[in-house]
C-alpha cells in the first residue's frame, strides 16, 4: 500500500513478492500458535479432569 500511496518507491515485483512473504510468515505465526495451544491443552487433560500426575 505504500508504494501505491507513493510513499515509497519499489518494484512491482518485490512488493509482491513481500507481500506474498508477509503472508506466509502470518500464518506460521498463527500456525505454530495453535499447535501449541492444543498441546498444552491435551497435555494438561489429566491435570484439568484431576488425576495429578
Amino acid at each position: 500500500k505504500l508504494n501505491a500511496m507513493e510513499v515509497i518507491k519499489i518494484n512491482p515485483g518485490l512488493a509482491s513478492v513481500l507481500e506474498t512473504i508477509g503472508i506466509w510468515a502470518f500464518f506460521i505465526v498463527i500456525g505454530a500458535f495453535s499447535v501449541w495451544v492444543i498441546g498444552t491443552f491435551l497435555t494438561n487433560i489429566p491435570r484439568l479432569k484431576g488425576e495429578e500426575v
